[in-house]
């Protein structure tokens, strides 16, 4: 992403309604497929630090640790968290072999610059045996605009494309779901119908109703998610797999 979009991000990462139906989100398939969470963890593509900073809450008994491979971002991330967070690539992560019980990933894969089958062959290399890869990406290349041009997204993607690409590293698909079903729609709308914003992406401030309106259908979805219900559309998908 470019600077303003990281500045943004920054400022409203930890109350916009999408990254907290997101946390719920990790929360859920956390606490359902890694019981005891320990060890060392990986945000690998941090950005400004947002999912460190929930994870540290959420997971005291964990260490921390986060990469960007953008200088800016790795600055905001280390100014908001205690994670050890350093400037580094996911097509070539500093980290030795098997050291981290888990891998976390949102919205990196699809980014410019991305080399798919090394960042997916680094996470395998990089997870211990039976640890776990959750990963998130934007859902459906139609749905491409220009939000995704503001964040530099070069792909998106299917369910059934991701649970393939991660078989071929090695990887044991555990679930796999979309999410952000219920404003599908409305996005659709927005990003395709309507006039074309050219500065910005969606990533941003709402009004207080509309936050908590649209706060509301992504905790429903998340508790869906929770109780192992898998959605069949929405903007984002989200996978757990084992290696």
């Amino acid at each position: 992403m470019n600077e303003i979009e990281y500045r943004k991000l920054a400022v409203v990462e930890d109350s916009m309604w999408w990254f907290r139906g997101l946390r719920m989100n990790l929360d859920a398939l956390i606490g359902r497929f890694i019981v005891k969470p320990t060890g060392r963890f990986l945000d690998a593509g941090c950005g400004t630090g947002g999912t460190l900073r929930h994870l540290n809450t959420s997971l005291g008994s964990v260490s921390l640790y986060g990469i960007d491979i953008f200088p800016q971002a790795v600055a905001f991330a280390r100014e908001r968290t205690s994670a050890d967070v350093a400037v580094g690539s996911v097509n070539a992560l500093p980290f030795p072999d098997g050291c981290f019980r888990c891998i976390v990933s949102v919205d990196v894969i699809c980014q410019r610059g991305v080399t798919l089958s090394r960042a997916l062959s680094e996470f395998y290399r990089c997870i211990e045996p039976g640890g776990h890869l959750i990963l998130q990406a934007p859902a459906y290349m139609w749905l491409w605009g220009y939000h995704d041009v503001q964040c530099h997204t070069a792909q998106r993607f299917t369910s059934s494309r991701l649970k393939s690409l991660l078989s071929q590293q090695g990887f044991i698909p555990c679930f796999a779901s979309y999410w952000n079903m219920v404003l599908l729609p409305l996005l659709a709308i927005r990003r395709k119908l309507l006039p074309k914003q050219k500065t910005e992406s969606d990533v941003r401030e709402y009004p207080a109703l509309l936050d908590r309106l649209f706060g509301g259908l992504v905790s429903f979805e998340a508790m869906l998610i929770r109780n192992g219900m898998h959605l069949p559309f929405g903007s984002s998908v989200i996978l757990v797999a084992r290696k």
